[in-house]
């Protein structure tokens, strides 16, 4: 079974917000399209609960 370990890429700071809410920015959505086009189909995806890790994971289970 290959295993592929994707960190989240780049998120929107906000002091205000609990770290674990922080989503993604423009950019790291951007980041996140562009590795999605690495995987031919994912069979399974595997995030944590933190905000900016489920939007990576949605990002690429959408492509």
């Amino acid at each position: 079974m290959l295993c592929t370990w994707v960190s989240h890429p780049e998120v929107t700071v906000d002091p205000t917000v609990r770290i674990q809410d922080w989503g993604l920015s423009p950019v790291g959505r951007a980041r996140a399209a562009r590795i999605a086009t690495l995987f031919p189909q994912p069979l399974r995806i595997v995030s944590s609960s933190e905000r900016k890790a489920l939007d990576t994971a949605e990002i690429i289970a959408g492509q």
